[in-house]
């Protein structure tokens, strides 16, 4: 057995929230247990996703994020440049709050899959009950306050730092 992780691009021109979600829950159903990395869809400059006409045509939005080393200090030291990536945020087939339910997706799938806090309760149930994991992660994203107040305030939490990224 050789292990594999999977790269996927959110919000790429045409991509909306239920392709994403059952995208990725297939190749979870699949046998993509080792990981997937999720990354936001950058803008490069002189690309052809970059030239007004592309933006017009798929309504991609963008905001300026700043880099960080995933293994350095979130504040860059004195007198270092920070470098910025132009992310989309929304297009016309993922409006921007589809974008933060993906982002959210995203993370869930992160956490409780692939940092393992829920892998075998969700891939038990997926196998032996038949219930799929993007049913699972939705659910649990949609869990009342009142009955599980810890998992809507993670859920919630999550939505609160996507808009934040959207609002750049």
């Amino acid at each position: 057995l050789i292990p594999t992780y999977t790269d996927i691009i959110m919000a790429l021109p045409g991509e909306s929230y239920d392709s994403f979600a059952s995208g990725v829950a297939t190749l979870v159903e699949r046998g993509q247990h080792t990981r997937m990395h999720f990354y936001n869809c950058s803008l490069l400059p002189n690309a052809e996703m970059s030239q007004p006409a592309y933006r017009a045509e798929f309504g991609i939005q963008t905001v300026r994020q700043a880099m960080t080393d995933l293994h350095g200090p979130i504040e860059p030291p004195p007198g270092e440049v920070t470098e910025y990536l132009e992310i989309a945020v929304a297009t016309s087939a993922m409006p921007a709050d589809e974008w933060v339910r993906t982002k959210v997706y995203a993370w869930a799938m992160d956490l409780l899959l692939y940092d393992r806090l829920l892998y075998l309760p969700l891939v038990v149930l997926h196998a032996h009950r038949g219930i799929g994991v993007r049913a699972q992660i939705e659910a649990l994203a949609q869990a009342s306050g009142d009955r599980f107040p810890v998992v809507a305030s993670v859920f919630s939490g999550l939505a609160a730092h996507a808009r934040a990224i959207q609002a750049g």
